[in-house]
């Protein structure tokens, strides 16, 4: 049966936005509606692990029952610690403490304040068919409707509207093949497209402002 780790990764630190990830919308913490989606849509033997360096962060997991036997250390806990080797340090430690091998790991991050359990499932069971990663994107025209890119030195418009970028909400990461390369974007991956309110990544105080104005406006469908 494949394992699958649900890592929910969140620092205390943030250069734009204080403690962003334990500000709250409909009075739960960033980390509590990530640790709760992830509860929804895992299984049984699935289990959540959250990876961060804030004592107050660790004890809201602990509260929520789920894993944080430690605090990260300080080398991946800087504004400039790498992605990459916050997961490979919670791959490496599920794989030890638990001894065995890890299919699967799902890459949470608090700051996507809204997820669709459809979409997840869907991919879940995309993945479990062609266990190819899979990244979730927005288009770029989504809020910006006119790009621009430099030719002989000059601006010119970039009519394509085939353009993504990773909104953060979801990565669905084939481990051996993130082994492999110890990089989300040198890996093999595709890509889920996601739109309005679930592409939202809350990195700056008029974005929190809109993440609650949202709930407010859509309480009852916020999964």
């Amino acid at each position: 049966m494949s394992s699958f780790l649900f890592l929910i990764a969140a620092r205390k630190g943030s250069t734009r936005l204080k403690n962003k990830n334990i500000l709250k919308i409909n009075k739960k913490t960033l980390i509590e509606r990530t640790i709760e989606f992830s509860k929804k849509i895992s299984q049984k033997n699935d289990k959540i692990l959250v990876s961060t360096d804030s004592d107050k962060i660790q004890k809201i997991a602990i509260k929520e029952k789920v894993l944080c036997p430690w605090l990260r250390p300080m080398k991946l806990s800087g504004s400039k610690a790498a992605m990459d080797k916050v997961i490979l340090h919670a791959i490496q430690w599920y794989q030890k403490k638990f001894n065995k091998k890890l299919d699967c790991l799902i890459l949470l991050q608090p700051t996507t304040p809204f997820r669709n359990i459809i979409h997840f499932r869907k991919c879940i069971k995309q993945y479990k068919k062609t266990k190819k990663s899979i990244i979730s994107v927005r288009s770029i025209y989504e809020f910006f409707s006119d790009i621009y890119f430099v030719k002989n030195k000059k601006m010119q418009l970039n009519k394509k509207k085939n353009l993504f970028v990773p909104n953060g909400s979801m990565y669905i990461l084939n481990v051996k093949n993130f082994l492999k390369f110890k990089s989300i974007k040198k890996m093999n991956k595709s890509f889920f497209l996601m739109k309005n309110k679930f592409t939202l990544d809350i990195d700056y105080e008029h974005q929190y402002v809109l993440a609650k104005k949202i709930e407010k406006i859509n309480r009852t469908k916020v999964f």
